[in-house]
């Protein structure tokens, strides 16, 4: 079942049957008819092709599918009337689930992404009409204007943009709900991991996290940052490890773990290596891997050239794996900027060496980004406990990077 085609009063009276473990009390928390609600659940179970809940003599539970899938729909649902598009709405004090249907939301969505009508239904499938239809009832229903036509066709505007955030989160979680409880295991965890960040930090967490908690289940997607910010503004990702930005993405919050030095990096037989003097400038004349424009570390080499009155070269390649950078440094008189901890297996085996540093100005904060409504499960709060665990044990060894604090102004989500 398409989780677009759910129907959002009927999920929330799932939850309230969670709750109260009957049929009247739920329907009665969400103003239905207990037959309605009965026949929208039962609608659900066939369409899922498992059953939800079991009836009992003493009441009405949660199968193990109906656990699994009632918490995406908490989050779903917790993300969704979470938004606040202006203070009028705020006031009204009708939760938006309920005055919005998810195939609205679909619309909005197709709209801001096309940027027409035409190009919207194109996309979802659905008729020009039908978009049209759904977009200018949503907007009644929220009693805001969230599009505006224009010759070149339909802007989303501000209001339009953060109810279409909190859309993509709402169905990524249902989508995500709807497949694990098909599946009958709980929802893994799902990281994004920046690819140049502290090599062994992720691997060791999880590995404690499997070991303390045997039926835990981890996703770990490796990309650039802006692809998964994306991932992780859509409800398909629970949160990302790497580089934290100077100022944390609209919906997003930043929890600092520690602070990374970067080193320059050559081969050991590099002219450079070994040498108690150089000349500064003598390091823009051999060929460069660096990040690509727009990461922090890009921004961190740049600024330590023009430190010491070098114009940044154009560097030879553009890459963010750091393994194809290890690996590129032994081929050639290449400089590259990287941790220690990433090149530690290359320098203890007397491949690679560092050229100086660190330098004050290539200290970057490495951290973990949340979307600011996620609520952690307790798996998920185990994760973020134990990355702080393996930071600590980090700092205590020699050599270690230090700086292990909270962000100021950051909230510690392990203690929610």
């Amino acid at each position: 079942m398409r989780p677009l085609r759910l129907n959002l009063r009927h999920l929330e009276g799932a939850l309230e049957l969670r709750r109260t473990h009957h049929f009247g009390a739920a329907a009665r928390a969400i103003s239905l008819s207990q037959s309605a609600l009965t026949q929208g659940i039962a609608a659900v179970e066939r369409h899922l092709g498992c059953a939800l809940f079991e009836r009992r003599p003493d009441g009405t539970f949660p199968t193990q599918a109906g656990a699994i899938f009632t918490d995406a729909v908490a989050r779903a649902l917790d993300g969704l009337n979470n938004v606040t598009l202006d203070q009028t709405n705020a006031a009204r004090g009708v939760p938006l689930s309920r005055r919005v249907t998810l195939t609205q939301l679909r619309a909005l969505l197709a709209v801001g992404a096309a940027r027409s009508i035409r190009g919207a239904a194109r996309a979802s499938g659905l008729s020009e009409a039908s978009i049209h239809r759904a977009l200018s009832d949503l907007q009644s229903g929220v009693r805001t204007v969230l599009a505006i036509p224009e010759r070149s066709g339909v802007t989303l505007t501000a209001a339009g943009l953060t109810l279409a955030q909190a859309a993509r989160v709402t169905i990524g979680e249902l989508e995500a709900g709807l497949a694990t409880a098909r599946a009958g295991q709980p929802q893994p965890i799902r990281v994004g991991a920046m690819p140049l960040i502290r090599v062994g930090l992720l691997p060791s967490a999880i590995a404690q996290l499997c070991a303390a908690r045997p039926d835990v289940h981890v996703e770990v997607i490796e990309g650039a940052y802006p692809q998964l910010l994306d991932a992780l503004l859509a409800g398909k990702l629970d949160l990302l490890l790497g580089a934290l930005r100077e100022t944390a993405p609209d919906g997003t919050i930043q929890r600092h773990l520690f602070d990374d030095e970067l080193v320059m990096v050559a081969r050991s037989d590099h002219p450079l290596a070994g040498a108690t003097q150089w000349d500064p400038a003598a390091i823009a004349t051999y060929p460069w891997a660096a990040s690509p424009r727009g990461t922090p570390r890009r921004a961190l080499w740049e600024a330590m050239l023009r430190q010491r009155g070098i114009i940044p070269p154009v560097p030879r390649l553009e890459c963010s794996s750091a393994s194809a950078v290890r690996s590129l440094l032994l081929h050639g008189h290449w400089l590259a900027m990287l941790s220690p901890d990433q090149f530690r297996i290359e320098r203890e085996l007397g491949l690679l060496t560092p050229i100086g540093g660190p330098f004050a100005t290539t200290t970057r904060p490495i951290g973990v980004t949340m979307r600011a409504i996620w609520r952690p499960d307790a798996d998920q709060r185990a994760l973020l406990e134990i990355l702080d665990g393996c930071v600590r044990s980090s700092l205590s060894m020699p050599g270690a990077a230090e700086g292990i604090a909270e962000k100021r102004g950051t909230p510690d989500l392990c203690a929610r």
